[in-house]
């Protein structure tokens, strides 16, 4: 059986940070995103606003990009959708539609994801399955039977974007009172989901893929582990891999997670171990690093947040330990140079942490250029 090196969430951070200040007071910032600008996070603002938040020298500067573009930009449920679509967007959810916005022609596209009349739904998170067509999973939360049995549905719908708008392509039940992003992950053509113990692999459109490699693998080792369920499963923007996690142990929110690495190319799979993580709180997977080499997780315990990342092709090197935050808002990948950025609120800190590049493979291309 595969089994993970232990994580030690005690050992000195790896890396050590560029620290800023909070350019303005925490209550401003109400959602941030990466973007393709160097040293910079996109956030959605309080007064109605879009800035980027950007490093420069020794402070943080916040720059106007547009404002009241929305009757309501910062309302809502709020949730970032990646990959994006182009170099030079930014894609989220706002509770019942999805926006695309342009930063070189600060222009926006929004798509109604949920009906007004459906006012029991919200979309809680969503992923890019395909770029051509471009097809977003949304994870979708309804009350609409809370009343009757006091849980909340949650499904998983496959949405097409074209010319003709939004255009539902199928849909998938989650089970009952589903954690947002915990239960399923989209990209490559493909979906993975999570329910009653089963893992399966479905197309774009939501249809199940029973023969697919992955799928097989994924099970396998689930039951090797003695998984209890899935901790989240984020697809590469540009090659066959996935990273994932399981949640083995759960003793009255005493926490056991592993984190495994799946190579899916070619049509067999090499899992390969990341980490465990024993005695903890709550374990969730971050995104890639634009340059494609690098991923990051984040392990809560005793009231701090303890940031790990992980570069994704040395099988030999454990993940790199940051250090911990008290209240972190938000931690996304930067570029020029390569870095992991944590926003938070109890510090009004911004922490900027300088990870080494390393050579592409000859597959590996850039999903999101730098703005010029």
């Amino acid at each position: 059986m595969i089994t993970p090196p232990r994580l030690d969430l005690h050992t000195p951070a790896a890396i050590s940070p560029s620290r800023y200040l909070y350019p303005a007071p925490a209550l401003l910032f109400v959602h941030a995103m990466p973007c393709a600008v160097d040293q910079s996070l996109a956030v959605i603002c309080y007064d109605n606003a879009l800035r980027l938040l950007t490093l420069e020298g020794a402070e943080v500067k916040l720059i106007p990009v547009a404002n009241d573009y929305l009757p309501s930009i910062a309302g809502g449920q709020l949730s970032t959708v990646e990959p994006s679509p182009t170099e030079h967007q930014i894609a989220y959810l706002q509770s019942r539609r999805l926006v695309l916005f342009d930063l070189v022609t600060r222009t926006h596209q929004a798509y109604r994801v949920i009906n007004d009349v459906d006012m029991e739904q919200i979309a809680m998170a969503g992923a890019f399955a395909t770029q051509s067509p471009l097809t977003v999973i949304v994870q979708v939360e309804d009350t609409t039977h809370y009343g009757q049995d006091g849980h909340v549905d949650a499904r998983l719908l496959a949405c097409e974007l074209g010319e003709r708008g939004l255009v539902q392509r199928g849909a998938l039940e989650l089970e009952q009172d589903a954690e947002k992003e915990l239960d399923w992950g989209a990209g490559r053509g493909l979906v993975v989901a999570f329910k009653e113990g089963y893992l399966e692999v479905y197309n774009a459109s939501l249809v199940p893929q029973a023969t697919h490699p992955l799928g097989a693998a994924l099970r396998q080792l689930f039951e090797e582990r003695r998984a209890l369920r899935l901790q989240g499963l984020r697809f590469h923007p540009t090659r066959d891999v996935v990273v994932f996690a399981f949640l083995e142990v759960d003793r009255q929110g005493t926490r056991t997670y592993s984190v495994f690495q799946a190579d899916f190319g070619g049509g067999a799979v090499a899992i390969t171990p990341v980490a465990l993580a024993e005695d903890v709180g709550l374990l969730r997977l971050g995104s890639f690093s634009p340059d494609g080499q690098w991923t990051f997780f984040q392990v809560s315990e005793g009231g701090q947040t303890h940031f790990f990342v992980h570069r994704l092709f040395a099988t030999d090197e454990l993940p790199l330990n940051l250090g911990a935050f008290p209240a972190p808002r938000s931690a996304h990948f930067a570029r020029g140079p390569l870095s992991l950025i944590v926003m938070d609120d109890d510090l009004e800190v911004v922490c900027s942490f300088p990870l080494p590049s390393f050579p592409r493979s000859p597959e590996e291309t850039d999903p999101c250029p730098s703005l010029s």
